[in-house]
């Protein structure tokens, strides 16, 4: 997330895509009982189309495009912590998920969006998904504000964290639904983390806080706000959906 593309994460987010179920989530319920099926097909049945994710990314494919014909980053609202503590430019907390340092950049992140953003929207539809997508972004770029302060004087841009924040949603949610989806797509998602996390610390290009900030974020928006399916009474042979 920080001035030149980190395409060294391409493999640990083809990791987690790779998953053909992730936990049931991406393609169908193949890890959901059969006996507990009937419920969550129904409600797949009511939901709307998963457009969020398509529709965040339009606009951050739109921003780099107008970003090409003014491509100076500072001025377009790259993250700078000096700026945003000194002049009090808060803004810059949000607009960063919108600019990119390369098309190279960008292609990584839509891509990872796409997937994972996607199968997000499945559980939690399009409102939810788009809300822990802009929360995740902002808390990615607070957290090295925060820890780093005056000492960093790096500009930042990318959509990294706000994905991070996905990943940390779906988490959340394939760990309070295990026992419909089991576990498979809880490891995926761990191994991507350690990988990224890995691949993070020998590159001073990617901004590790940065998708810290948003991983937790978005694991935290998830546990307040995020899908929690039970059946409403004992019994029952269907979920509904009642966030904590």
């Amino acid at each position: 997330m920080r001035r030149s593309p980190f395409l060294r994460v391409v493999g640990a987010l083809a990791l987690l895509t790779a998953d053909a179920s992730l936990g049931g989530l991406s393609h169908g319920l193949g890890l959901v009982p059969r006996s507990q099926r009937s419920g969550l097909v129904k409600r797949r049945r009511v939901q709307a189309p998963a457009t969020a994710t398509d529709r965040i990314a339009q606009v951050t494919i739109g921003a780099y495009v107008a970003q090409v014909a003014r491509p100076s980053l500072a001025a377009l609202g790259a993250r700078s912590t000096r700026l945003i503590l000194r002049a009090g430019q808060w803004w810059r907390l949000a607009t960063p998920m919108l600019l990119h340092g390369s098309p190279a950049h960008l292609m990584v992140n839509m891509l990872a969006l796409r997937n994972v953003g996607g199968a997000l929207e499945r559980a939690y539809g399009s409102k939810r998904t788009a809300l822990v997508y802009a929360l995740a972004g902002v808390g990615g770029n607070v957290l090295p504000v925060v820890l780093k302060g005056m000492s960093d004087s790096a500009l930042s841009v990318g959509a990294s964290g706000a994905v991070a924040g996905l990943v940390g949603a779906l988490a959340v949610h394939l760990y309070r639904h295990s026992h419909l989806y089991g576990t498979s797509g809880l490891k995926s998602i761990r191994d991507t983390v350690l990988m990224n996390a890995a691949l993070g610390m020998t590159s001073h290009n990617v901004d590790n806080l940065a998708h810290l900030g948003g991983l937790l974020t978005g694991a935290a928006s998830a546990y307040v706000f995020g899908a929690n399916w039970v059946r409403p009474y004992e019994g029952a042979q269907h979920y509904v959906d009642r966030p904590l």
